[in-house]
């Protein structure tokens, strides 16, 4: 059903990856989140950014693909997650919505005018539905 969401998502990754590589493309994702949450910045070795922010890109963008390949998974990964940052008391949904609106907007700023409309509405279609889930699973959880 959402094959070529799919495809539009790991193609626009694809190439900003090869113009940039990983470590360019994904370390804005944690200054956004540290810019947004200050606080944030105390859980994390700054030192070891750029060794630490492809992961979590990575994970994050695993996360969103999944929600249009396999939403049960997904629905259940964001749930474990979040029970999971309860130890560094990250109860606000907020958090999770930087990171996963972060990594559309760094493979955006990297392919610039070549970001396309239909680009935009494929990402936008799959961060929606990963926001419904943490939303969803914030809520279960009496967050």
């Amino acid at each position: 059903m959402f094959d070529h969401h799919i495809e539009v998502i790991e193609s626009s990754v694809s190439e900003a990856r090869r113009r940039v590589g990983i470590k360019a493309l994904s370390v804005p994702l944690l200054k956004r989140l540290f810019e947004t949450f200050p606080e944030t910045a105390d859980m994390f070795d700054i030192e070891s950014l750029e060794g630490f922010a492809p992961e979590k890109f990575q994970y994050v963008l695993d996360l969103i693909v999944d929600t249009l390949k396999r939403p049960e998974y997904a629905r259940e990964s964001v749930e474990n997650e979040i029970v999971r940052h309860q130890m560094y008391a990250l109860k606000d949904e907020e958090y999770y919505f930087v990171l996963v609106e972060s990594v559309p907007e760094c493979v955006k700023s990297v392919l610039a005018d070549d970001w396309t409309d239909e680009m935009e509405e494929c990402w936008s279609d799959a961060v929606y539905g990963l926001k419904g889930f943490i939303h969803e699973s914030v809520a279960e959880l009496g967050l």
